[in-house]
């Protein structure tokens, strides 16, 4: 999908793909200006051509990428250098530029070196995309990455090791490097996404800002909150299939605070946000996609009153 100046809808999917991993015919309409018949009509070529897959049927279906190349190396042991080689060889276009190589080289290399090193786990599976811009993805079946750091540096909770993250001035392993490679590559790419232990961390470069979103607290599913195909409408995405979300759950904001620091999300832990109406069967995909019927109808709002502690800045 190249960017073309006659192709706006296909622009359109491209940047919102790059920026979410997956899209539904409801936003390319709304972001590009579209009908939904002209934002299914360029889907259905994609997912033709054998570039993107569907999740789901009717309105609530999504479209992902597809992985150019997807193995699974074991660990402990494993070199990702020849992990490298092994995914260049089969996707050339990631070393298309030396700025191109050097920024998918450095990120690839760090995350499959923490899985080896850290996750304590037995394998690793790699999946990489050139569809609409390069990004891979690295799953390892070990503790989880926030519980590892939670552990090791007695942290009070995975939460709080997603923030402890996002510094990068800690390591469980200060003999042997410096604890900044997941963070230099959570800020050297446009996207970044971190999810294990029920948390997901999204660093998403291009807003210059990161959070972690909505919660089902009756399964324990962390998800990010996104405008629904219709009007007033929300879905809850990039919800591990694993997790039982139920309809009639409750989904509320997944909110943290670092007390040490005295920061924390913009928004608090616990506030309800919607219901859940519908939840997908992903088939093979990694992730559901959950509609939710929010709680208020914002669109009704014509005035709000904020309420703060006595004394604090407006």
């Amino acid at each position: 999908m190249s960017k073309r100046k006659d192709s706006p809808v296909l622009q359109t999917i491209e940047e919102l793909l790059t920026g979410t991993g997956s899209v539904s015919a409801g936003q390319v309409a709304r972001e590009a200006g579209v009908t939904r018949q002209a934002a299914h009509y360029h889907l259905r070529r994609l997912t033709e051509q054998g570039r993107l897959r569907r999740i789901g049927a009717g309105r609530s279906a999504r479209y992902v990428p597809v992985f150019d190349i997807e193995r699974t190396y074991p660990i402990p042991g494993l070199s990702e250098d020849l992990a490298w080689r092994d995914v260049v060889a089969a996707v050339p276009e990631l070393s298309s530029s030396d700025a191109a190589l050097r920024v998918n080289r450095f990120a690839f290399t760090e995350m499959v070196n923490n899985a080896n090193e850290h996750s304590g786990g037995d394998s690793v599976e790699i999946g990489v995309a050139t569809t609409p811009k390069s990004w891979f993805r690295v799953v390892d079946d070990g503790v989880g990455v926030f519980r590892h750091f939670a552990s090791r540096l007695g942290l009070p909770d995975e939460a709080a090791a997603a923030f402890e993250l996002t510094k990068g001035k800690r390591t469980t392993a200060p003999d042997e490097h410096s604890g900044e490679g997941i963070f230099f590559t959570s800020r050297l790419v446009n996207r970044f996404g971190l999810e294990a232990n029920g948390i997901r961390l999204i660093v998403d470069n291009d807003l210059g800002d990161f959070a972690i979103g909505g919660s089902v607290p009756t399964a324990q599913a962390n998800g990010i909150v996104r405008p629904g195909s219709d009007s007033g409408s929300l879905e809850l995405d990039d919800i591990p299939k694993r997790y039982a979300v139920k309809v009639n759950d409750v989904v509320s904001t997944s909110g943290w605070r670092d007390e040490k620091e005295g920061f924390g999300s913009r928004l608090p832990q616990g506030i309800p946000i919607g219901v859940v109406t519908q939840v997908n069967d992903p088939g093979d995909a990694l992730v559901k996609v959950i509609q939710v019927t929010p709680l208020v109808d914002l669109d009704a709002f014509s005035h709000v009153l904020v309420l703060t502690a006595r004394g604090a800045a407006p």
